[in-house]
């Protein structure tokens, strides 16, 4: 079951992804796990994921954090039938994705062949974990209530991620938008002990 949240910057939808994941594992009593693809790209970031990690520390349950900012494919295979998985966030892989390799000049995010093949990929990996019978908590960021800027590499990546969300939310069985720290349902129903 592939559960999607999405909501703008600090908008409260990773805490509220955690409980949800949290939550299923509980009723379930099964693994959880947190696929963390940020990588560590200046001093915000790294607090940011600091003050995730500790989070997680701290909490009641017992997590395995995975740190996958690319080939998210390469730990599908770990995961068994009933896992808890909770993915924060596909904005990130979907950056990570399209522009890998920017830092050494490398600039295949402009040829269209390649831009497919991120499409693809992601998409790929998210059905197999589907079909693994995993639960898939997935959290992106909201980029399409602001206008977005006019350049060739953010034009491409609005574009990769609005059709990443439309597929996913397609194969979602519930979805949500977190604004302000409360979820709205956009797909479904609400579950017992969400809010």
């Amino acid at each position: 079951m592939i559960v999607f949240i999405t909501g703008g910057v600090r908008s409260g939808k990773s805490s509220f992804a955690e409980q949800l994941a949290t939550d299923a594992a509980r009723r379930i009593s099964r693994n959880l796990h947190y696929i963390a693809t940020s990588q560590k790209t200046d001093q915000e970031m790294e607090e940011r994921i600091k003050r995730h990690q500790e989070k997680r520390e701290h909490s009641p349950f017992a997590w395995r954090t995975w740190e996958v900012p690319v080939c998210l494919e390469g730990i599908a295979d770990y995961f068994q039938s009933g896992d808890v998985l909770l993915l924060d966030c596909l904005t990130n892989l979907a950056t990570n994705e399209l522009f890998a390799g920017w830092e050494n000049g490398t600039e295949k995010w402009q040829n269209g062949n390649y831009r497919s093949e991120v499409y693809h990929r992601i998409i790929q990996v998210i059905e197999q974990l589907d079909q693994r019978g995993v639960t898939l908590f997935i959290v992106s960021n909201e980029i399409f209530q602001s206008p977005i800027p006019d350049d060739p590499g953010t034009l491409y990546f609005a574009e990769l991620l609005g059709k990443l969300h439309q597929h996913i939310v397609a194969m979602a069985a519930r979805a949500y938008l977190v604004e302000n720290g409360i979820a709205t349902v956009k797909k479904g129903e609400h579950h017992e002990g969400e809010r």
